[in-house]
């Protein structure tokens, strides 16, 4: 994916997210923007064949700020549909950065951070998919940071690597959770259990 048509995107998706900021009760995104932003996210990470460093902090610095409106807008959202919507745009923002940063850097610490932030909203969320593709990616990021040669700070290392583990846990107890409601509407209603 060409790193200028994400910046594009994520431009497109900040005014959208603006403009219908002024109204906080809910957030809708128009139909081609929200496929277009599933589309993306079926895809995290999102990697870019372009690397140069001009693109990686646009990046950065359209992912931040994607990423703190969203997080503002949260604060103030009670639509569980928007809240979701939300999320999303979040898990976008935090792929922008992801892409930004690179796995041997130590600023993967603040890119391993955002996502144990992402993971436990997605989760709260329903999110359940980009949660799991999130949290692969954060075992990525920590088996690197892990083999740096470089002082990485061993106690940060561990404090990260801590919360992983925790958001796997919290997780997949989400999954079963999910599995176990499935399983208990589809035993209830007598047409679906004789299509079983």
């Amino acid at each position: 994916m060409a790193g200028e048509a994400i910046l594009s995107f994520a431009s497109e998706i900040q005014k959208q997210i603006q403009a219908d900021g002024r109204e906080l009760r809910s957030l809708h995104l128009d139909a081609a923007t929200s496929n277009k932003l599933d589309s993306y996210l079926s895809h995290l990470p999102i990697f870019t064949s372009t690397s140069s460093p001009s693109i990686r902090r646009r990046f950065d610095h359209i992912g931040t700020d994607l990423w703190n409106s969203c997080t503002q807008r949260m604060t103030h959202c009670s639509d569980p549909i928007s809240s979701a919507v939300l999320c999303k745009v979040k898990a976008f923002a935090w792929a922008m950065l992801d892409t930004a940063v690179s796995n041997r850097s130590p600023g993967s610490f603040r890119v391993v951070e955002t996502a144990n932030k992402l993971v436990k909203s997605c989760i709260e969320h329903d999110c359940v998919a980009i949660s799991l593709k999130v949290i692969e990616a954060i075992a990525m990021r920590l088996d690197a940071l892990e083999h740096l040669e470089t002082d990485v700070g061993e106690a940060r290392l561990r404090q990260c690597s801590v919360h992983y583990y925790a958001l796997r846990v919290h997780l997949f107890e989400r999954i079963y959770t999910l599995i176990r409601m499935t399983l208990k509407t589809i035993l209830r209603e007598p047409s679906s259990s004789s299509n079983l």
